[in-house]
């Protein structure tokens, strides 16, 4: 269990997945405990002791509500100084190769818009029609400043990760054909990768106030259509340098 009383004091990185190959892949990298969480609803964490600092992986589930949710709960327990969020996206980008890391510098959720006149895209929870432009709030999330260069820094000694930064867009969508991530793409120009966690926990980081990283793995292209068969092959080299990426944060970030 977790001394409240003491977690402030503590040099402390929280690490999401939201699946079950995804937690594999970062449990595998060092010693974990599993760790028990006090929580309306089931949590699964885990707990290293490194010589520095305390690292914990919470299993998020899939989807921005279950990501959101286990996120803010185990913060508020926790005190992490900084949250990453690690797994694997689908490229939007034709430069983004099955593989490549991408770091997430802005984070927009897609399907977050006010269906008007123009379909502007507003962030989680707000309401634009009341305000004029210059007071609206931006819709995306950035990333912490910090946690993103530290993290530039570790990974371009990687060349197999083949690091990018960029738009990450996030949403209630599993965009799983070219047909769709074509109109992502076309919608926001400059968009990088696709998955369906990192607004919700953004959206929680940037209200608890807790710095956040998105780094996520391309586990096919832009060009694919998912199905079972091919997400299997192609999400294994993808889980092999999500490994690697958990790897260097275990033991450098």
């Amino acid at each position: 269990m977790i001394d409240e009383q003491h977690c402030a004091s503590r040099d402390r990185l929280l690490v999401l997945c939201a699946m079950d190959a995804e937690l594999k892949a970062v449990l595998a990298q060092a010693d974990f405990s599993e760790l028990q969480i006090a929580s309306p609803f089931p949590l699964h964490a885990w707990m290293h002791q490194s010589e520095h600092r305390q690292i914990f992986v919470l299993r998020t589930g899939v989807g921005l509500a279950n990501s959101a949710g286990a996120f803010a709960v185990a913060q508020d327990k926790l005190c992490a100084a900084g949250a990453v969020m690690l797994g694997l996206g689908g490229a939007i980008s034709p430069a983004i190769a099955c593989g490549t890391l991408v770091l997430a510098g802005t984070i927009i959720q897609h399907d977050s818009f006010a269906a008007g006149k123009d379909e502007t895209v507003i962030p989680p929870g707000a309401i634009h029609l009341s305000r004029k432009s210059a007071a609206r709030q931006p819709a995306g999330f950035a990333a912490d400043a910090l946690l993103l260069s530290r993290l530039q820094t570790l990974t371009a000694r990687s060349p197999e990760l083949a690091p990018k930064t960029g738009l990450v867009l996030s949403g209630s969508e599993f965009a799983g054909n070219p047909q769709r991530r074509n109109r992502l793409a076309e919608r926001f120009p400059g968009a990088l990768l696709i998955d369906m966690e990192s607004a919700g926990a953004a959206l929680v980081a940037q209200r608890m106030r807790v710095p956040f990283l998105c780094a996520k793995i391309a586990a096919d292209t832009a060009n694919d259509t998912v199905c079972a068969a091919t997400f299997r092959q192609s999400s294994a080299l993808a889980l092999k340098n999500l490994e690697i990426l958990a790897r260097l944060i275990l033991t450098g970030l």
